[in-house]
């Protein structure tokens, strides 16, 4: 659902997916984890590895993960 119809997840690389995945699960099961660092941290690891457009687009979904799901926390 944090994805657009522009970017479906059968269009995602699978490192970029991987990595979407890796960081919705430490937002959704890692409370101990604030969710700014987990966007951090994970946004920085798609720098590493894209130049392009990516690393907004995890950006977004990442944000957009945490403020629907720990909303007190962003």
């Amino acid at each position: 659902a944090s994805l657009t119809e522009e970017w479906p997840l059968a269009r995602l690389e699978t490192i970029l997916r991987l990595l979407l995945e890796a960081g919705a699960f430490e937002i959704v099961h890692r409370q101990d984890i604030p969710p700014r660092v987990t966007m951090s941290e994970y946004v920085g690891i798609a720098h590493a590895f894209f130049e392009g457009r990516q690393p907004g687009l995890a950006t977004g979904v990442l944000d957009h993960l945490a403020r629907t799901l720990r909303p007190a926390e962003i």
